[in-house]
């Protein structure tokens, strides 16, 4: 009897080993959105995945190439959703100026004041990542509930974290 119940947990821990090292063992055949949740975590961000890659693999190079890669897919992602209200901000902005409003020139003169200040743009990413990460070690932190309470802040990105991170994990793989 016993050697059944033995048997089945060897069985149980060899697909769980599988599973495992299908979603997480090669790091270069891992979704890129499991990362890009991670960094869309406000106790995490960016350089949380730098760091646990280093940890986790030991090897500096692959580490920052990778970290590098998701950084980049964060932000082609961001780009994409930033367009997306980008477009939809530009037809009210036309009926502004058909009414005969100002826009272009406030939208000039801010741009001047930015040069002249030598203020750099930055986006609602770049402020995210620069930001102090959450110190919240509560297992029970909602992320989702952070994004939708800074929701004004970052409008955009707080729309792609409800999106990224509403997709269940099962539907990544």
């Amino acid at each position: 009897m016993k050697s059944k119940s033995l048997q089945g947990k060897r069985a149980q821990a060899s697909v769980s080993s599988e599973k495992y090292e299908k979603y997480w063992g090669d790091v270069d055949k891992m979704n890129k959105l499991l990362y890009i949740a991670a960094v869309l975590d406000p106790r995490r961000k960016l350089r949380f995945i730098g760091f646990a890659l280093k940890w986790k693999y030991d090897d500096e190079k692959s580490a920052s190439d990778l970290t590098s890669d998701v950084e980049e897919a964060t932000y082609e992602l961001y780009a994409h959703y930033e367009n997306q209200v980008g477009e939809a901000s530009s037809s009210s902005q036309t009926e502004l100026d058909e009414d005969g409003g100002n826009v272009d020139l406030i939208a000039e003169y801010m741009k001047q004041l930015q040069k002249e200040r030598g203020v750099v743009n930055k986006t609602e990413l770049d402020r995210y990542l620069n930001e102090e990460v959450e110190r919240s070690m509560d297992p029970k932190f909602d992320v989702l509930g952070w994004w939708k309470v800074n929701s004004h802040r970052f409008p955009n990105l707080s729309r792609m974290a409800r999106d990224v991170l509403a997709i269940p994990i099962s539907t990544v793989s």
